[in-house]
């Protein structure tokens, strides 16, 4: 609050408590003269009732209005600073148990807030019942990906969504699209023969993962630009970056952007059911953690990412896990909906006036915790397993998501709505409160003019 005006409050609390107004002995004299009234017979009442009439017919003859001066506010702070020349703050205003009593109520107003954004029982069953039925389906359905003799098998639900794919991108179909030129991109080397700058480790195998073109996110950007200029943008196996022009492949070159994009779509789905298909999204950078010491052979995170995409952990094993992770979603979205709209109602008669819930408050939070059980189940069958093939990279990711959404909400949104929420209470009850002082204002001054 501004200093002047607390100055002023101040000031004007001070006049008011000068005021030797006693409600009590007023109330004594007024009933010792009505009984000094009825000893001569002399109904105080009915006398008080015509006098009264009588004031009102002779203010109604009497058009003369009382002129009221208003202050300025400057002139009133000049007189507060007069009487308070010392510095004065909001606190000044009041004793020590109305002190206590504001925060005893800024505490139950505050607490209030918390508990519609906070999670209930319900909510943590919720979290709990959806992490369960994805781990399930991540652990029985989806499985773990490994070679066979009649290619790459996982869980049966893996295993579908693999076949699936096969049969909407056969392979013989294409191969032949690989082979036309409109599928030509100049980031595609599978060895160094024609490369200016050597790429470690790129191969047959491993020169989607070193590509950052290849990847089904970062291509639609890294991709669609080397095609454009002509280039080849690498992370090789070693964490090293390069960008290079490989002349060999200027042919490849996109004519305008439109064409480049059609190019990088078109390149995509022709290697998605290769035999070491598509990588997941982003494993191209996982190539630049050259660190650790896992396991007996104690490898970095690269080298461990780097054996799981030649073990089969590819684009269609992501698309399989996703499903568990949309289940989740859908599960935990859909219960919360439920919960929400019955609890509606009741929820909104403990709002303020101006306060609106858009959308279910918790739900940020929901997710969270439900992704963050999930992934605490999935770590745990990494451990027993002591496979990494048993990472869920789809939840992994989508926890991502969630802690990122779940961190923004507490840091950036809740304490706005939490002030807005405080701002709206108040004004409720202050609404009531002026509301008041307008009427009695109005009743005592009516006949009253002012000027400033």
């Amino acid at each position: 609050m501004d200093d002047k005006l607390a100055k002023v409050l101040y000031h004007m609390n001070c006049e008011c408590l000068s005021v030797n107004f006693n409600l009590d002995s007023l109330e004594d004299r007024i009933n010792k003269n009505e009984k000094l009234l009825s000893e001569f017979g002399i109904d105080a009442r009915t006398e008080l009732l015509d006098l009264d009439n009588d004031s009102i017919n002779c203010s109604s003859k009497n058009t003369h209005k009382e002129i009221i001066k208003i202050k300025s506010f400057d002139e009133i702070y000049n007189e507060a600073n007069e009487s308070h020349p010392d510095e004065i703050s909001i606190e000044d205003l009041f004793s020590e148990d109305e002190l206590k009593k504001n925060k005893e109520e800024c505490k139950r107003i505050i607490k209030e807030f918390n508990k519609i954004y906070s999670l209930d029982a319900t909510d943590y069953l919720i979290c709990t019942a959806g992490a369960i039925i994805s781990s399930i389906i991540d652990i029985l359905l989806i499985g773990i990906p490994h070679k066979t003799t009649v290619g790459l098998k996982a869980g049966r639900l893996a295993d579908y969504i693999r076949e699936h794919f096969e049969k909407v991108f056969p392979q013989d179909k294409m191969e032949k699209l690989a082979n036309e030129t409109r599928t030509k991109v100049s980031y595609d080397a599978q060895d160094n023969r024609n490369t200016v700058e050597y790429v470690e480790g790129l191969s047959t195998y491993y020169h989607r993962l070193l590509s950052l073109g290849h990847d089904p996110i970062l291509g639609f950007f890294v991709g669609v630009i080397d095609i454009f200029k002509g280039q080849m943008t690498t992370i090789d196996k070693k964490g090293k970056f390069a960008i290079q022009v490989i002349e060999e492949y200027s042919e490849r070159k996109g004519k305008d952007i439109f064409e480049s994009i059609t190019k990088q779509i078109l390149h995509l789905e022709s290697d998605i059911t290769t035999s070491m298909g598509l990588p997941v999204p982003f494993m191209a950078l996982f190539n630049l953690l050259q660190f650790g010491k896992i396991g007996d052979k104690e490898l970095t995170i690269a080298e461990i990412v780097q054996g799981m995409y030649y073990e089969g952990f590819d684009f269609i094993h992501f698309c399989s896990q996703s499903i568990s992770v949309m289940v989740l979603e859908v599960f935990v979205r859909v219960c919360s909906f439920i919960k929400h709209k019955m609890e509606f109602i009741e929820l909104q008669k403990q709002m303020p006036t101006d306060y609106k819930i858009t959308g279910n408050p918790k739900i940020v939070s929901v997710l969270f915790v439900s992704h963050l059980e999930t992934v605490a189940i999935n770590t745990g069958k990494v451990y027993f397993t002591k496979n990494p093939l048993s990472i869920n990279y789809a939840e992994w990711l989508t926890f991502a998501k969630s802690l990122l959404g779940f961190v923004k909400f507490n840091i950036i949104s809740k304490p706005e709505l939490r002030d807005k929420f405080f701002y709206d209470k108040l004004k409720d009850e202050f609404t009531d409160l002026y509301e008041g002082i307008e009427i009695d204002f109005l009743d005592t001054f009516s006949d009253c003019e002012f000027e400033l």
